[in-house]
């Protein structure tokens, strides 16, 4: 609720050009979503974009992949180590590269089909088991 907080300076630019623009019928902006209806969200969308300038781990992405849906996300924080060569990267201060980047996805069916395939590819590497147990090996190397 409080827009004047600096961590959601973003958000209210974003809300501002929505506005400025004359685009609130056309932009939805869905807030909270339960994980059944992300997961449809993710299979029916064509592209997953992350326009984030720091990502601690970079959840969405991995979940977008896992869903065979291809992602476009911005350089930075851990973004790049989970989607690896799977992931097409931009600036996220180029707004152009963002958009021409979109545009080539959007309009180039094998491309997304090679991001499907290679996100699929990459999104089984990870798995809430295999963090599990690469976390108590961690905790028992610790044992003293």
């Amino acid at each position: 609720d409080n827009f004047d907080h600096p961590e959601l300076k973003s958000l209210k630019q974003f809300n501002d050009l929505i506005f400025k623009s004359k685009l609130g019928k056309e932009v939805i902006k869905l807030g909270q979503v339960d994980i059944d209806s992300l997961v449809g969200i993710y299979n029916l969308a064509s592209v997953y974009i992350q326009p984030s300038f720091y990502e601690g781990f970079g959840l969405p992405i991995l979940e977008a992949m896992n869903c065979g849906t291809p992602v476009l996300c911005s350089k930075g924080g851990s973004l790049q180590e989970v989607g690896g060569a799977a992931v097409i990267y931009f600036d996220p201060n180029n707004l152009d590269q963002l958009v021409t980047l979109l545009a080539d996805i959007l309009s180039d069916k094998s491309l997304r089909n090679k991001l499907t395939g290679l996100g699929l590819y990459r999104a089984a590497k990870y798995s809430w088991e295999k963090t599990a147990k690469e976390t108590i090996k961690v905790y028992e190397s610790l044992k003293v």
